[in-house]
């Protein structure tokens, strides 16, 4: 039975700790990759400029990496760059509710959805040094594309959900085996985290797609149980990742733009990449990560959506960027010019004229969301 499930699951998992030598060689034999991926980690763990001891710890965690025996300790060797990348892009991880998740379990992680890597790897960062296993990363396949970079997001438990199938029957056939998958993984192998909906919030709106619950209550179907004992046995529980900046503001407010007035947004060649990039390597500010309490009753579909809604907008940390922009959408005056609300306004400063109102909305609409639940019309001035 087993086995076959992995040859169901062949083409969507993540790769195991066996073939993690043959990966790792692959890849270092390409030198493009060598070259990329040394510069990255220069990137990452020391920035761009380098004293000659910098660069031997970097050619060190390059030579470690290459030679990493399976998945825990390619991650492990990950930590170090990690910690740089953290230490220069973001000036404050914090986190709450972790003392939520038991060492005991595997958990379906959901979380609100901002950025393609970020999201999921300060989620593990904070997993893995509070020493919880990692999770599974569910990944868009339009984003793994390009072999290499599919290889190395392999490695670090990335999972392919399909993307652009057409067809009812063709659809319906992907999402039973993403669901059976999903359920496998969580009953015999470990967490897994998931966003909330396909592609990134850009709007600063956090609400949950029915298809991804749809998904999740498939595989419980076919075998006769009840949306109830599905949901139950899959320990999902809700996480709020709140950026107070993002480094693709002004990229998605321009995306937002032309949906709007041109029906569609054109993606430039390589845009994905350079997406990729820019998330990781910008400037975050300070970031907070909140874990849920596991959902542990639910009625119906919507009802669930609305539970992973609730959890993840009421537990978003508010920053004074989402308080500046509420007062300019809501034409209230700053009462202060302190520093949260003068760097935000610096920022602002460097958006195209065009662009302006839908950058405000999507700084502003995380607080509009969170005060919606707790029956407050405003803020103060």
């Amino acid at each position: 039975m087993q086995e076959q499930k992995s040859n169901e699951f062949e083409d969507i998992r993540p790769y195991r700790d066996d073939e993690v030598p043959a990966v790792l060689n692959g890849l270092f034999s390409n030198p493009i990759f060598c070259s990329v991926f040394w510069l990255g980690l220069k990137a990452a763990e020391s920035g761009w400029n380098l004293s000659p001891k910098d660069i031997r710890k970097v050619n060190d965690s390059f030579r470690q990496i290459k030679n990493a025996k399976n998945v825990d300790e390619f991650q492990w060797l990950l930590k170090e760059p990690v910690e740089g990348l953290i230490k220069r892009t973001i000036d404050d991880l914090t986190y709450s509710g972790l003392d939520n998740v038991s060492k005991d379990k595997n958990y379906l992680f959901v979380s609100n959805h901002r950025d393609i890597v970020m999201d999921p790897a300060l989620i593990n960062y904070i997993l893995k040094t509070n020493y919880y296993n990692t999770t599974a990363i569910a990944t868009g396949s339009n984003l793994l594309n390009n072999r290499p970079i599919r290889d190395l997001m392999k490695l670090n438990k990335i999972f392919v959900i399909k993307r652009g199938v057409n067809g009812t029957k063709e659809k319906l056939n992907v999402m039973n085996t993403q669901s059976e998958f999903i359920h496998d993984y969580l009953t015999n192998k470990g967490s897994i985290w998931i966003a909330q909906r396909e592609g990134r919030a850009k709007d600063g709106n956090d609400f949950t797609k029915s298809g991804l619950i749809n998904m999740f209550s498939l595989a419980g179907k076919e075998r006769g149980k009840t949306l109830t004992d599905t949901i139950i046995n899959m320990n999902i529980l809700p996480v709020s990742i709140s950026y107070e900046y993002d480094p693709l503001d002004i990229e998605k407010s321009r995306e937002l733009f032309d949906k709007k007035n041109n029906g569609r947004h054109t993606k430039r060649f390589l845009e994905d990449i350079s997406s990729m990039r820019k998330g990781i390597f910008g400037y975050k500010g300070r970031v907070n990560v909140a874990f849920g309490t596991q959902i542990t009753q639910i009625d119906s579909k919507r009802g669930l959506a609305a539970e992973i809604d609730k959890q993840i907008i009421t537990n978003y940390k508010i920053w004074p960027s989402n308080e500046v922009a509420y007062k300019i959408v809501k034409d209230i005056p700053p009462s202060s010019f302190e520093g949260g609300t003068i760097k935000f306004l610096d920022r602002r400063e460097k958006v195209p004229f065009h662009l302006i109102d839908i950058f405000d909305e999507m700084y502003a609409n995380p607080l509009i969301n969170k005060m919606k639940y707790s029956n407050q019309n405003t803020i103060e001035a």
